[in-house]
């Protein structure tokens, strides 16, 4: 059975772009605009992976990470965090992330984070 990622963007673009990275790589795909629907999303459906951007409304991705992490029913999840902002990579790490990617994402880079974080998970 393949592995579940769930990518969340609210730039519907960046989305498909990504989770179509993904699907190539045979990954089962679930798809959220925000950083609710996506909490919300891991806690009923388990992702194997989280794949998300920073810059979310309302809650982004490095908040949405702390949320997860701090959930004992998420905590597990790891989540991956993506930016046009290099600056972040600390935060995002300190949240919890397993890994910070810098737009433009490439295939190689993201196959390579998602392997990484795959291979890590409990």
């Amino acid at each position: 059975m393949a592995k579940t990622i769930l990518i969340v963007d609210d730039d519907g673009n960046s989305r498909r772009i990504v989770a179509g990275l993904n699907k190539r790589l045979g990954y089962e795909i679930l798809e959220a605009e925000g950083s609710e629907e996506a909490a919300a999303a891991a806690l009923s459906e388990g992702p194997d992976l989280i794949v998300a951007c920073v810059e979310l409304p309302r809650m982004n991705g490095i908040e949405l990470t702390i949320r997860l992490k701090q959930n004992p029913k998420t905590s597990f999840i790891p989540v991956i965090l993506y930016s046009g902002r290099s600056d972040l990579t600390t935060a995002a790490v300190k949240a919890g992330a397993t890994a910070f990617l810098s737009k433009p994402i490439t295939f190689k880079l993201l196959k390579k984070a998602i392997d990484g974080a795959l291979k890590t998970e409990s």
